[in-house]
Order: structure tokens, then sequence, then C-alpha cells
């Protein structure tokens, strides 16, 4: 039921006939018209096409926003118009409406006021302008008098804002040097719509921000520092601690500034602008003179924009001395030695070499460099530098060794690990002490790593399972084992041996390869399987050990007959061996057909699995008096019998090849004649 008081929902602008030009190159999502309806569900809101044409339609509706766009399909099967119903449904009512689509080629066709849509307008405005008008958006209101509008994005709210007239402005000054270009979507729409605002018109804006040339150039740094030896020649170079540069934020100065040195004695050098350095312009320095000069730099931009510095230049006396480094200072020697008791004073003696532990953490102080400078009795004016570092594997591997694992300390001359370090891995370090005037020397420390044992050995496999056949053996691989210690030298070689579970002596282990053999008699009867511990060790001072579980499983063989049990005697046959004898007797005259007469046992120590322990019976004679049965052993009369026999008996194994045995059964009938053919010899 619609709720009382409120008006039912009705569709806006309908019937709706809309033009699609279709000489256009039209591509999937075109926007067609909009379905707007008035009194309806917002939240349950949605619409849909009716038709009943047997052909996808060309076009298709938004389900949410009544919007009807172009989808491809092919234009042979157009027609040049569709009758069509429009739904809208929420949660109380459905409604409809006549839709009509006309296609045409006719590009002069006036179309549906619903399907002028810009897909985006793009304006431009000149940066830090207060509350500059971008363009007057009412040629695209359709309805002046009843339409409102607004910017749907919150950076577009901040940024701009529309006056009722369409009027689109700036909230206040843009800055191009912050961004350069925004984008954000206005609707437009009718007053008075229920819950809520829906637009009949969306697009986008495009603002693009034009520079002014509104900033000022800056230099990388405010002070530049140098040095240059006097009686130097013209055109010389400067010695920069760092190369002259400045920069500007607009465009306009974007392909450069104009630097130029200026002030007192400015006329003796020469800005470089192709490589940001300076050179001597005229005559000589003399330092007995002049030891520094202090001049300005000056960046101008195209708009006269200026940035300012200072230069400073130090004229060095080419018989002063550089600094000289005097000593290296191990700072822990729990973690560092200098190799082979060397001792490094810097003076012409060749590199140190220090031997340091792969195990000494990121952060830590290992050594220290410590120079002087004789024209300069302040210490504390020298700058320490790692220039570079090089790092060589002492042994080949199949990657790059790692960089960057040092740095020096710029005022103590602490040498410092900055990331782990690789195990047998050498680096030399190239270190630099220079003084206030910019003159410095180059030391070289040669940083050996040694490996630590601190890796155990670790088996390719968390246990090991060998199958061998049963039998004795002189010395017969039964497998192998292997694992692997990711440290050098003696601390990741490894030897094996076993630890546990051989105790009959007969299995041993290749102490390099890991290869495990067998010497003795492997009887499955006796012992079906062996477990085994095997270590793995290495070399190291500190030994570490690994240990694994080896099973040992030996397979059958047909190597044991048949073993009868539960007869009564045994009988010498032959002088050679001995027959089994089962007793039956009974006090009758005669046995009818199936009565059973005897049970016979035997077992075979073999694995059944293979049929080396599968036991079968059979009757070797009188085979038309009784039966035996083949799995259980019970033997059982065929005929009626009325006196007394002897039967012989086979039990024999199922395998390759078949063992057997033989075992001997007397039925004794005591009210029966003796039979003088069936009597025991």
């Amino acid at each position: 039921m619609w709720p009382e008081n409120e008006e039912r929902g009705r569709f806006v602008g309908a019937p709706y006939e809309w033009w699609l030009d279709t000489a256009d190159s039209l591509e999937d999502g075109a926007f067609l018209g909009a379905a707007r309806t008035l009194n309806m569900d917002t939240d349950s809101l949605a619409y849909s096409i009716k038709h009943n044409y047997n052909v996808k339609l060309p076009f298709e509706i938004d389900a949410e926003t009544g919007v009807v766009t172009v989808v491809s399909t092919p234009k042979e099967t157009w027609k040049s118009s569709y009758s069509l119903q429009v739904s809208a449904t929420d949660s109380h009512s459905s409604i409809s409406a006549p839709l009509t689509v006309r296609l045409t080629e006719d590009e002069g066709k006036e179309r549906s006021k619903e399907q002028t849509l810009p897909e985006m307008l793009e304006f431009s405005i000149k940066e830090n302008v207060e509350g500059g008008l971008l363009a007057n958006l009412s040629y695209l209101l359709t309805d002046k008098k009843h339409s409102e509008h607004l910017i749907t994005n919150d950076e577009g709210k901040e940024k701009f804002y529309l006056t009722e007239e369409g009027l689109l402005y700036t909230s206040g000054p843009l800055d191009r040097e912050e961004r350069e270009t925004y984008m954000f979507t206005v609707l437009l729409g009718r007053r008075g719509l229920p819950r809520g605002f829906r637009s009949q018109q969306a697009f986008q804006v495009k603002v693009r921000v034009e520079d002014t040339n509104d900033n000022s150039p800056k230099f990388e740094q405010h002070i530049y520092q140098g040095h240059v030896p006097e009686n130097s020649e013209v055109g010389t170079e400067v010695l920069l601690a760092k190369k002259i540069s400045a920069s500007d934020a607009d465009i306009s100065d974007a392909d450069g500034l104009h630097i130029e040195i200026y002030g007192k004695d400015s006329e003796k050098f020469r800005f470089e602008p192709n490589t940001g350095g300076v050179s001597l312009a005229e005559g000589s320095l003399d330092r007995e003179e002049k030891e520094v000069y202090y001049l300005r730099l000056r960046a101008t931009d195209s708009a006269g924009h200026v940035a300012e510095g200072q230069l400073v230049i130090h004229v060095t006396d080419r018989n002063d001395h550089q600094p000289k480094f005097l000593k290296l200072q191990v700072l822990d020697s729990r973690l560092v030695s200098v190799a082979k008791d060397k001792v490094w004073v810097g003076d012409g003696v060749g590199a140190p070499v220090l031997d340091m532990a792969e195990t000494v953490p990121p952060g830590t102080r290992i050594a220290r460099v410590l120079a002087e400078d004789r024209d300069d009795s302040r210490k504390g004016g020298l700058v320490y530098s790692l220039i570079s570092e090089e790092a060589t594997h002492l042994e080949p591997r199949a990657t790059a060794p790692a960089r960057e694992r040092f740095y020096v300390e710029e005022t103590s001359g602490d040498i410092m690990v900055k990331r782990q370090v690789e195990a047998k891995t050498s680096y030399i370090l190239n270190i630099s002490a220079q003084d206030e005037g910019g003159l410095s020397t180059i030391t070289q420390i040669i940083l050996r790593v040694n490996d630590i044992n601190n890796n155990k050995p670790v088996f390719d496999n968390s246990e090991y399972v060998f199958r061998i056949l049963e039998g004795e053996y002189s010395s017969a691989d039964v497998g192998t084992v292997s694992a692997a210690d990711e440290d050098f030298y003696e601390n990741g070689e490894i030897t094996y041996s076993i630890a546990a579970g051989d105790n009959g002596g007969i299995f041993s282990i290749d102490g390099k390869s890991g290869a495990i053999t067998v010497a003795g008699v492997l009887d499955r009867e006796a012992v079906a399987v062996h477990h085994l511990v095997v270590d793995a060790s290495d070399h190291g001072e500190r030994q570490l050990v690994s240990s694994v579980n080896v099973t040992v499983e030996v397979l059958d063989q047909n190597d044991n007959q048949p073993i009868f049990y539960g007869y009564d005697r045994i009988m010498q046959a032959g002088g050679f061996h001995t027959v089994p004898v089962y007793m039956t007797v009974l006090s009758e005259s005669a046995l009818d057909a199936g009565t059973q007469v005897a049970s016979i046992l035997a077992n075979d120590t073999d694995s059944v699995t293979e049929g080396n322990g599968l036991v079968t019976f059979k009757l070797m004679d009188n085979k038309n008096s009784f039966y035996i049965h083949p799995e259980t052993g019970i033997i059982t009369t065929l005929v009626k019998i009325d006196r007394n026999y002897n039967i012989t008996v086979v039990a024999a194994d199922q395998g390759k090849p078949i063992k057997s045995t033989t075992a001997l059964v007397h039925i004794i009938l005591t009210e029966a004649a003796p039979d003088p053919a069936n009597r025991e010899a």
C-alpha cells in the first residue's frame, strides 16, 4: 500500500522521446538520456527497460541513476526506432512510462534536452588570482528558474564554488607549484526533489592553473666552499666541496637561471654555468697577500627575482702539509684485531688489515682512524669521510658481495658497522681526512670478515627411510644422507657418523659422503626394521652437531620353508631326515564320506606380503578317498572308508622359488581289519 498523505510516484518529462545520431562514432557508454522520477523511495528505487523485441537492444539503463547509454551491438541489427517502456520500482510501488528512441543519421535533428551532456569542460586560470571567474555554466541549465547545482568532490568544494546564476569561481588564490590541475564533478538538477538531490546533468570540470613568475630562485646551499693553490694559472678550476647550483619552481625558469659572482675581488674568478664550477679568471693568487676570498653569489630569474649566496675560496700554499693519518686504533679487541699483530703508523706503511667476526652487530664502533694537520693545531677541524668501499668474497660464490656495510663518523673518525657483514668477505675502505681549507688525504684499511661457527649442519630431509633385501652382505649400499652447513671452511665441513641404533655393528657410514653400507647378515625374521641415528658434525672449534633418524627396512626373501607343528611324533625317513607324523585313532569300523579325520598345521616365518610366508596344503596320495583344504589343512573323507590309511601331505609357500616340506598322516580305525597294503613300513 502507498503511504497515506503522500503523492504517488511519477516520471518527470514523460513520455520520453530521444534521438540517437548513428552518423557519429558511437562508443560503449555514450550518453543517450536519463529517466527521472518524483515521489519515489530513492533508497530502494530501481530502473529497468521493458520491450518485446527478440534481439538485444543497442542501449541499456543504469538501475540506480536511470541514465540510458549506448552498448555495443552490430549496426546491421539496429531498427529505425524502438517503442519501449521504462519502469521504476521502489519498496512501495512500480510505475512505467513510454520511451521512444529514434535512430537517425541527420546531424541537425533536434535532440531531447535530456541528451545535452558535455563529457568534459576544461578551463584555465592564472595562479594567485583571488576569487577568479572560471566560467559561466548557466547555458547548461535546462530550467534556470528552478535549477540548483552543486560540486560533488570535497576537494572541489574547498577550492571552487558555483553561484545560483551558474558562475564558477575560485574560492581563493591557487598555487601552481602546489598543484597544476584540478578535476571535479558538477551536478545540475531541479529544486524541490524529495529525499535529496538527483541530478539531471553531471559532467566533469578540469581546471588548469597557469604559471606566473611568482617564485624567487634558491641556491642549493647558502655557503659554498672551495680551495685553489696559489700561483695557479688562469683557467685553473677551484676545487669546490659542492658544485654551485640554484633552482626556481616556476616553469618559465625551468631552462636555467643566471648565476654570477660579484663583490670585491669577484673579477678574479669566473662561474662556469655548464658545470656549476668556478675557475680563475685573471692573474695569479698570492696566499701571503690574501688567504681567503669572501665572495657573493647572485641567481636571477627571468622576472628579475634574485637569490643571494656566499662563496668562500681558500688559497692554499703549495708547500703546505696535507693532513696525515697517524694511527689506527682498535676500539674493541674482542670483536676486531690487527692481523698478524701488525702495527700501523700510516706514514709510508702499507694498508693495515683488521680481522673481525661476522657476528658484529650493526651500530658497533670497531676502530678509529686518527689524523693531524701540521698547519692547523685544531684537530677538531678535520672532517673524516668514507670515500669508497670495495667488497670481495674470499672464496667463489654465486652472488655478488653485499655493499655499503660500513660508514665513518666525520668528527671522530670512528669506523662503524652500518649493516650486517658477510662472512669470508674482504672490504677495502678508502677513508679521507679533510681540513678546513679543503686539503685532504686518503688512507686505505682492509677489513677481513672471519667466519664464526654459528650454523649447525642441516639435513636435506627431516628423516630417511631406506629398504634392502634380507641376506648376508660383505659390503652393500643401503642409502645416503646429506647435510649442508652455511659456515665456511672447517666451520662448514661436515663429518657423518652413526650415533645409535647399530646394535649388531653391521652398519657403517662414510664420514665424508654420508653413504651407509651394511656388512653382515640381515634376517627379516629376526629383525625386520633397524632404527639408526646419524650425526652430522662440523669441524669448528666449538663443534656443532645435528642428528637425523634413519630407518632401514629389511625386505623379505623366500629363505624359509614351511614348518609343521602340532604333530604327534617324528619318524626317521631314509636315514637322512625326519618326517612329522599326525595320528588319528578312531574307535570305528568305518567312516562315512564327509567326515573330518585330521587337522594339519604349518607356518612360514617369511612375509606373507609377497607370498613367501603364505602356506597351502595338498595331498600326495589317496586323493580319491580324502580331501585336504589348501588353506586350513583340514582333511575330510571323500568316500566311505572301512580300513586304515597312511596319507602324505605337502605344505608349500608361494614364494619364488617355492619351498615345501612333507608330513605323514596315519588314519587308524581300531574296529577295522588291518590292510597289509597300508601298513607302515
